[in-house]
């Protein structure tokens, strides 16, 4: 009965980490002590990630699904902030487009903007000068890399370093051997093949 009852907990606390990936909380939700939750949910998060992940990779799914997104979609999204080209911004005479005229490919980029008019004068006195329009972009370098992450252009380990001299030395004598073990090699066979079967009649 213990045992049973261990179960359905692990069993609860899978349904409340589902609920917002945290594995304190969880734990709490799922009837362990406060004291010892953080603890208790890290070991069983670990314990039953077996469960978990694919069980969280069907809820991804279906939040997808329900929000119309892709993957397809969501690539298409970093491409944009990617690789936005800023003069497409503007128009013939260096004056900022209205949000409202951005084409597709640029309008993602835009992570917020600021709209304010500018006069001269105090109170009713007042003249209206202008406005002004301030752009904020996206981090154009963190797109790239998310792009290249999720292409599979883009690694966190740095390239290998270049092989000394003696390396490569010794990687082309190992070829030689390798060509020359596979000569010999190919010649034992061709003798093999040629000597005469003897068959003896009983």
């Amino acid at each position: 009965m213990k045992s049973n009852g261990r179960g359905k907990r692990q069993e609860r606390f899978i349904q409340e980490y589902l609920v917002d990936l945290n594995a304190t909380q969880a734990a709490i939700r799922a009837g362990y002590s406060k004291r010892t939750a953080d603890v208790q949910g890290s070991q069983l998060l670990g314990k039953l990630r077996a469960k978990i992940e694919p069980l969280l990779r069907g809820l991804q799914q279906q939040n997808a699904e329900a929000c119309g997104i892709s993957r397809e979609r969501w690539l298409l999204e970093i491409k944009r902030c990617a690789f936005f080209d800023p003069r497409k911004f503007f128009d013939s005479h260096g004056n900022p487009l209205e949000i409202k005229d951005l084409d597709d490919d640029s309008a993602p980029a835009i992570a917020g903007f600021e709209f304010f008019e500018e006069f001269t004068g105090k109170g009713e006195s007042r003249i209206a000068t202008g406005y002004t329009k301030k752009f904020k972009l996206v981090n154009k370098r963190q797109a790239l890399e998310l792009f290249g992450r999720a292409v599979g252009h883009y690694t966190d380990e740095p390239p290998p370093p270049p092989l000394s001299e003696l390396e490569q030395a010794s990687i082309d004598t190992l070829l030689t051997m390798k060509r020359t073990l596979e000569g010999r090699m190919t010649e034992m066979k061709e003798l093999i093949d040629a000597r005469p079967t003897t068959v003896q009649e009983s």
